[in-house]
């Protein structure tokens, strides 16, 4: 077992399942991570209130681990709540958070959490195993919530407590990339026995709950949070501002201090504002255009391909993200080891798209594509597919939805939108977005040879037989799925130069991860 006290630990148990075949995954902790736990941003000395801009969404909960997509939402429970472990700012370790390691058996079907000591809860009473046991138990046995699908794998009612900081987890087969699934954002702890979400909140991190409504979410210091010196904030508030127009004259009127997520066009802007500054984080983060394929015409794989085929890539990725970033093959897990980048790059094919369209019967089909100013460019990346489209007379109309409501009314419930995710490993998100029991299974994918060889490469230790099995999936996904996945997201933050510490991040945009290094 690799500890977090140990520097230099040797790895064992066979490489700790061949290092789990996960995305640069160690299976343990690295030294110090105690204190010095990364998170999106550095710290600077002085206290103050940060204002942030935030996509809202519908909030019906303020339970952590129930439903959350936008990042009024996220930034709520990732500040108030903690994760057992998290994945590092490259996105290809993970490091502990309350969790100080964990450690497989032989065959990787029972997974040991070991602890850290010391935590308390807001309410000051200290932080066990039996919180974790509870809170691992609510999320496995309960479909409501929105990590079970990560923890499908977990025998949910043999979860136990082996001493007061040592868990045990029984998994119903072996899974080597478990470790993966208790990093997810969606996989927060609670306190034991805790039912009530209403109107206030106990968390272990670095800020308590104060407030939420319709235009703004306050959160306040926790002065007892167990790392040393932090959070370095007083307060939090974060406003709803869903215009991009209203964002950046926000943030250049000072109104707010921090836009995590800007356009590219607005990030042009902000470049040009001496006051103010930005920060890219690329690769991990992907938007795709998703195709619901039990819905005609997308229940037609010829309609999905050509779709694919319409698609330049690069132009795509100019209009979207300013070129940066990096293509997409229509495949996720991009930092994934795993990710079967011998495929060939798709590109551009009119003709090839003509031809399956007419063969299809839909060649005269308007195509409406629900998009709004929810991920950075995904207006921009929808009105470039509809411009190459044009090139052969196909009609796609991008639709753009109001962001504060787009999550509510149009996400899931139309044939062909826009999606988000961070960065995850490809195991992960398959379980998310396509594996029976997926919460977020935006395609409807229901295809039995996929499904069949994804559990079967769940149950593989072996790494090469699993990178075999992971690609015959996704070389599936490349010919028949429904996502066009163009590219992989430069996410860009904005904010006042006296906003300091932004650093990079591979998983995701800032509102995705807690603030409590962050100074104002």
């Amino acid at each position: 077992m690799v500890r977090d006290d140990e520097p230099g630990s040797a790895l064992t148990r066979r490489q700790l399942v061949e290092r789990a075949g996960a995305a640069g995954l160690v299976l343990g902790l690295p030294a110090g991570a105690l204190t010095a736990i990364p998170s999106a941003f550095g710290a600077r000395s002085t206290n103050g209130t940060l204002r942030s801009q935030l996509d809202w969404g519908p909030t019906s909960t303020i339970d952590p681990q129930g439903p959350a997509t936008a990042a009024n939402d996220v930034m709520r429970n990732s500040n108030v709540f903690e994760r057992l472990l998290t994945a590092d700012r490259s996105g290809k370790k993970l490091i502990g958070v309350l969790a100080r390691s964990i450690e497989p058996n032989k065959g990787a079907n029972v997974w040991t959490l070991t602890l850290r000591r010391g935590i308390e809860w807001q309410d000051g009473t200290p932080f066990t195993a039996d919180d974790v046991v509870y809170s691992l138990k609510r999320i496995a046995n309960n479909k409501a919530m929105e990590g079970h699908a990560n923890l499908q794998m977990v025998k949910g009612t043999a979860i136990r407590k082996l001493s007061k900081y040592v868990v045990q987890v029984p998994l119903k087969y072996p899974y080597s990339d478990f470790p993966h699934q208790l990093a997810d954002r969606m996989i927060l702890m609670v306190k034991d026995g805790t039912t009530d979400f209403t109107k206030t909140l106990n968390g272990t991190g670095p800020f308590k709950y104060v407030s939420h409504n319709d235009r703004e979410i306050v959160l306040e210091k926790n002065d007892n949070y167990w790392q040393p010196g932090l959070p370095k904030l007083n307060s939090i508030i974060g406003l709803n501002i869903p215009d991009p127009t209203a964002q950046l004259n926000a943030l250049k009127s000072r109104r707010v201090d921090l836009v995590p997520l800007l356009s590219p066009s607005n990030a042009a802007l902000v470049k040009r504002d001496s006051r103010l500054k930005t920060v890219l984080s690329e690769a991990g983060s992907w938007s795709p255009i998703v195709m619901d394929t039990s819905k005609p015409p997308f229940n037609n794989k010829d309609v999905r391909m050509a779709i694919r085929l319409i698609a330049d890539r690069p132009a795509i990725r100019l209009a979207a993200q300013a070129g940066l970033g990096a293509l997409g093959n229509d495949l996720f897990g991009r930092l994934d080891p795993l990710y079967a980048s011998d495929l060939p790059q798709r590109k551009q094919d009119l003709e090839r798209a003509q031809f399956l369209l007419r063969r299809a019967g839909a060649l005269d089909q308007t195509f409406t594509l629900e998009t709004g100013n929810v991920n950075q460019g995904a207006v921009e990346m929808c009105v470039a597919l509809s411009q190459q489209a044009k090139k052969i007379g196909v009609k796609i109309v991008p639709k753009v939805n109001p962001s504060d409501s787009y999550w509510s009314a149009q996400y899931m419930k139309a044939p062909f939108f826009v999606s988000g995710f961070a960065n995850r490993s490809l195991m992960q998100q398959y379980l998310l977005v396509m594996y029976p029991g997926a919460p977020y299974n935006e395609t409807q994918w229901r295809n039995g040879r996929t499904n069949k060889l994804f559990a079967q490469a769940m149950r593989t230790v072996n790494t090469g037989k699993r990178r075999q099995l992971l690609h015959d999936v996704q070389e599936i996904l490349w010919q028949e799925g429904g996502y066009l996945i163009w590219g992989f997201q430069a996410n860009v933050a904005g904010a006042l130069k006296t906003v300091k510490g932004l650093v990079p991040d591979a998983n995701g945009p800032a509102m995705w991860y807690d603030w409590k290094t962050l100074s104002a």
